[in-house]
């Protein structure tokens, strides 16, 4: 199913979860971690940083409903739709204690949904080159309260676990992490250097590093 795309040591499968066909690639071993790519792409956008986490984790990166090799359903693109699809393929995979998440873009917002519904089963998150969606994204001057329209999450959780923000210097900077304070207690907020949005395929080393010096924190 790879077509020579995926990873040593790292297979790419499918889960049926309620009702789509979840596609996901899988490797390592140890404390689950779970990576949701950004809009519009797949779990390929971490190919980059998969061979390095899987020496410390079990790496699992789903393509969400609507994208890669997931099915495409007419609807259930709400976040928390997203999130429960998520849940329901680390509850079947027998991986969904003790979790890591990290999000890029809306893969992002997904991750805080998942850990808004899972607090007591999420030990760390990242969240990554995305604004949680409140009415400050109307600050930005290509958003005003007329349009586009904003998929608001409706409520806003406290989240207690450890939370990583980073922003890229090219694009939205310490943004990330000064919204993200407002939603967790115990954030980590950092600019990323000369780099732009895709964080995780411009800077794979200096993501992976400051990803795995998180992840090990007590």
């Amino acid at each position: 199913m790879g077509g020579g795309r995926v990873p040593d040591s790292f297979t790419e499968q499918t889960a049926r979860i309620g009702d789509v066909t979840i596609n996901y690639v899988r490797g390592g071993r140890r404390s689950t971690l779970v990576l949701l790519h950004g809009y519009p792409q797949s779990w390929y956008m971490w190919r980059k940083v998969l061979p390095e986490l899987a020496g410390q984790h079990t790496v699992i990166a789903p393509d969400l409903r609507g994208s890669g090799g997931s099915d495409v359903p007419t609807g259930g693109y709400d976040k928390k739709t997203l999130a429960a699809d998520v849940h329901g393929l680390l509850t079947q995979l027998g991986l969904d204690d003790d979790v890591s998440v990290v999000g890029h873009d809306i893969g992002a917002v997904v991750a805080y949904a998942y850990a808004a519904a899972h607090r007591d089963r999420v030990r760390k998150l990242v969240l990554t080159e995305a604004p949680i969606p409140d009415q400050s994204l109307y600050q930005l001057p290509t958003l005003t309260t007329r349009g586009p329209g904003l998929w608001n999450l409706g409520y806003f959780t406290v989240l207690t676990m450890p939370v990583l923000a980073l922003g890229a210097r090219a694009s939205l900077g310490d943004a990330v992490a000064t919204q993200v304070a407002r939603y967790a207690t115990t954030v980590t907020g950092d600019v990323v250097e000369d780099c732009g949005h895709w964080l995780f395929e411009e800077q794979p080393t200096e993501l992976t590093t400051r990803l795995t010096r998180f992840l090990q924190r007590p």
